[in-house]
């Protein structure tokens, strides 16, 4: 039995900082910095490699999904707070409608993105891989935006995806003299900093990303520390592990259907007769074992009736060992990506599953919320900044009397799934209590329904001062009729 003994602490002398300080600085001391990412210095495309396995796929897709939810782009918070301070104030109203308005004119300007919601999708997949790069495209529109009167923008209109692989951080020492003694080799002061460079493909050379190319960017790195250099580390470097492991278990769980499924062969033979004069009996052994092969591929069997053969079926243990094996590794990337597994159908036990789905549900949401608030401060500092940095743009908010108004935030609305009955039970609440709602909102978590328009044909609630919403499951109207219906349906029983 091993023994574990007291040290002095004192004695152990500890080197990792050491390795780490100078590994750092020859980080920087190449022509570029590298990406100092474990997964793909095993292997340069393990990004495709890990997403051709179907049940990490599946995972990647659905933390794809819930991250892209509906947004919006509001006032800051600040501005909401001192309108609802202020209550009547003229002054701070009139700041706070600025601001929505400006808010709109935003929104409404993002709303040109062609398939905004597939490129915040890819742009999700920062998470896994570290980084992600889009290059925004715009054009001059002449259009009213948010209801004002048509004058000329600059609007986004798409966002191109671009290899992380064509980006890389190069790093730049400059040498400054010492005020003092003007002398570049006395008390000089040298400095360092990483410049970012782009691979042109058209000029097969890579560049230095120019300020206006900068600006048109859109650049996501996730966990951004210190001894990522600049390059991320994203949920590919644990997964690479988990799919290294996963994979070794399926190919031995492959081998190994062969021979479960023909179980295994016990070959009695007689062993007092002779061979041959020129065959030993080992040779005829190793024979009969060759003969046995072939008869298992052919599924044939023919043997003399003094030979016996007993086929032993497997029990399946071997592939169940296998599977659980995989199975734990699924388990585990779903965890780590997605927060929980039985929302996806894995593991867990078969006891309770409805409400146990619901709470791991209610868990996956919250897992989701920090991701979306990374994505939303991303998008509101290089999207929405670049809508407000175009020159004819700030004129144009000039005119409008809105140059004043404070920047408005980006914002992914974290959405839990509910029934028409349970929206309309919350709505009632806030009703009750003379808090208005929005209408538009209030019909779209009714099941994705629009406001009627003025000259639209409409169905009208059956009583009067009443909404839809009265109508549904759980409104006033809708049980008071129900138990009026209920009422007539007894008396006609008692008559």
């Amino acid at each position: 039995m091993a023994t574990v003994t007291a040290q002095n602490p004192l004695i152990t002398r500890s080197i990792s900082d050491t390795i780490y300080d100078y590994a750092l600085s020859s980080a920087y001391r190449g022509a570029f910095v590298y990406d100092p990412s474990f997964a793909l210095y095993r292997t340069p495309d393990v990004w495709e490699v890990v997403r051709n396995d179907i049940g990490f796929s599946a995972s990647f897709d659905r933390y794809c999904n819930n991250v892209t939810k509906p947004w919006h782009v509001e006032p800051p918070k600040s501005s909401k707070n001192r309108a609802k301070k202020s209550g009547n104030d003229r002054a701070s109203r009139e700041s706070f409608d600025m601001d929505q308005r400006l808010a709109g004119i935003v929104e409404d300007g993002i709303g040109q993105i062609f398939d905004f919601d597939t490129s915040r999708w890819v742009l999700s997949e920062t998470a896994f891989l570290g980084r992600k790069y889009g290059y925004i495209e715009g054009e001059r529109r002449i259009i009213g935006l948010d209801g004002t009167d048509e004058m000329e923008w600059i609007v986004p209109t798409f966002i191109k995806d671009i290899d992380r692989r064509r980006f890389r951080w190069v790093p730049v020492t400059t040498t400054t003299a010492n005020p003092s003694s003007g002398d570049f080799h006395v008390e000089a002061k040298t400095s360092r900093y990483t410049k970012l460079s782009f691979f042109n493909s058209i000029s097969g050379r890579w560049e230095d990303v120019s300020p206006e190319f900068r600006t048109s960017l859109i650049e996501y790195i996730w966990y951004n520390t210190e001894d990522r250099v600049g390059y991320g580390r994203g949920w590919m470097e644990p997964i690479y592990f988990g799919h290294y492991m996963k994979t070794g278990a399926i190919q031995k769980v492959a081998d190994g259907l062969d021979r479960w499924a023909k179980g295994i062969w016990v070959v009695k033979l007689d062993g007092l007769r002779n061979a041959s004069t020129t065959k030993t009996n080992d040779d005829l052994l190793a024979g009969a074992k060759t003969m046995i092969q072939t008869m298992r591929s052919d599924n044939i069997a023919v043997m003399e009736n003094v030979d016996d053969i007993n086929v032993i079926e497997s029990t399946g243990t071997g592939h169940e060992m296998g599977m659980s094996f995989v199975d734990y590794w699924d388990n585990a990337v779903e965890r780590l990506v997605n927060g929980s597994t039985r929302p996806a159908g894995l593991g867990g036990q078969k006891t309770g599953a409805r409400a146990q789905s619901d709470t791991e549900e209610d868990t996956s949401e919250a897992h989701y919320q920090p991701a979306r608030d990374r994505m939303d401060a991303v998008l509101n500092r290089d999207l929405v900044g670049w809508f407000l940095s175009q020159p004819i743009n700030k004129q144009n908010l000039m005119k409008l009397g809105l140059e004043k108004a404070k920047r408005p935030i980006y914002h992914t609305r974290q959405e839990k799934k509910q029934t028409i009955a349970d929206v309309v039970q919350s709505a009632s609440l806030f009703l009750d209590r003379g808090l208005p709602l929005e209408e538009q909102e209030l019909y779209e978590r009714c099941g994705g329904w629009s406001v009627p328009a003025p000259d639209s044909k409409t169905v009208q609630p059956s009583m009067a001062g009443g909404t839809p919403m009265d109508m549904m499951p759980g409104g006033k109207y809708f049980e008071r009729e129900k138990k009026e219906e209920q009422d007539k349906k007894q008396r006609g029983n008692e008559r």
